[in-house]
């Protein structure tokens, strides 16, 4: 059943995934060991169960369920898996743990879950190279359509697409995590098919799916109708609307010019 973040809560519903999504979790060589019938992965108590994930790179990602109204403290053997002891992520409360001998003790508040994985994976340096359309933004004014293109982009690969009409208007739109006091590279490939008006890149606070009021910021070129980079750097303050930021909402999008199509590819953010 596809999900929706209008019936969930839109902070937490952004950090499971984006979570998956660190470790790419909707990869197709990803193989998924549901909690019933699995005997690679143990828990000393059966109130918590534990679904796991075989991901790229020789990730491993483990959820733990605890469906009880009383928080439950388990032992997770991940022996069979890796032995000795090793560094291991809880992910949503991100912070590092130790294992012994490929055991971990964790305590599984109730009605409620968490998130094991190694070995750890930092979120950035992030790269989009657009095998899937971003969501999209306009007003009623606007006759923009949005679509992913099969090729054109770079290397004739896949790319997003604005086709603009008469009314020039909407971006398409992408959320990632932030933290305050961090500096954020954002850059994308953009082309337009006419050499008029503006491309830009932008983000704006956002705290889950709501926008915190805080100024957009953003950059843009005036466009040549060739392929141009656009690069946006960006310290996340810690004070004022952006102090409760957790998340950016990416948006890029052009104006100045009606009748024509604007191609993006090669997302890329870098953080320090």
């Amino acid at each position: 059943i596809e999900s929706s973040n209008f019936y969930c809560n839109g902070k937490v519903y952004d950090k499971f995934w984006n979570i998956m999504e660190k470790y790419k979790i909707n990869a197709p060589e990803t193989v998924c060991h549901l909690y019933y019938g699995d005997t690679v992965v143990k828990s000393s108590n059966p109130d918590v169960r534990v679904t796991w994930y075989e991901c790229p790179g020789g990730k491993y990602l483990f959820f733990l369920s605890n469906k009880t109204k009383k928080a439950q403290k388990t032992v997770i053997d991940l022996a069979n898996i890796a032995g000795g002891n090793f560094e291991i992520a809880e992910e949503w409360t991100a912070k590092n743990l130790k294992t012994v001998n490929g055991k971990i003790e964790i305590t599984v508040p109730a009605r409620a879950f968490r998130i094991l994985a190694f070995p750890p994976q930092k979120f950035y340096p992030y790269y989009d190279g657009i095998k899937e359309i971003w969501h999209s933004w306009k007003t009623s004014k606007h006759d923009t359509g949005f679509s992913l293109l099969p090729y054109g982009g770079i290397n004739n690969s896949a790319a997003l697409q604005m086709t603009v009409g008469k009314n020039p208007g909407g971006c398409f739109t992408k959320s990632l995590p932030i933290m305050q006091g961090k500096t954020y590279t954002f850059s994308i490939m953009a082309k337009k098919s006419v050499k008029a008006g503006k491309i830009y890149l932008g983000i704006q606070a956002r705290s889950g799916n709501r926008l915190l009021g805080a100024a957009p910021v953003s950059k843009s070129v005036n466009a040549n109708g060739k392929w141009q980079k656009i690069t946006l750097v960006f310290t996340i303050p810690a004070k004022g609307k952006w102090a409760s930021a957790d998340n950016v909402l990416i948006t890029v999008g052009g104006g100045g010019a009606a009748n024509c199509n604007i191609i993006f590819d090669d997302f890329k953010v870098n953080e320090k």
